[in-house]
């Protein structure tokens, strides 16, 4: 912890000097933008947090296609029929990173424009 002289504390506003606007907090003005900060850190955690919820959900909806995929294959009699396999897999999974990636713009763009991220997760 930093001790601080009384005259720099007097000088430079003390503690709160590199908080600009929340330096003087006895004014309403000041009050205003408090709360408007902690409304907007409020709704920036929020829009974090969905955005992580529909990661997981993709993940998770990932990893079971990828494990469905795993076990067809096991149970191609040739080469060619696992080829084919492997075709559908690699088409899938790029139409669903493709459709994750528009989504999770959207969330951001959501988040950007100061309202709650759009295309919630499922």
């Amino acid at each position: 912890m930093t001790s601080m002289s009384a005259k720099q504390g007097k000088t430079d506003g003390g503690w709160m000097a590199g908080y600009g606007p929340f330096a003087a907090m006895n004014s309403t003005m000041n009050m205003e933008t408090a709360e408007a900060w902690v409304q907007g850190s409020r709704s920036l955690l929020e829009g974090a947090l969905a955005i992580s919820e529909e990661l997981g959900h993709f993940t998770q909806r990932r990893l079971q296609d990828d494990m469905e995929t795993f076990r067809g294959m096991l149970a191609c009699g040739n080469v060619l029929d696992a080829l084919e396999c492997q075709r559908q897999f690699a088409q899938r999974m790029t139409a669903q990173y493709a459709e994750e990636a528009g989504k999770l713009a959207n969330m951001m763009a959501g988040m950007a424009n100061g309202g709650s991220p759009g295309g919630a997760a499922e």
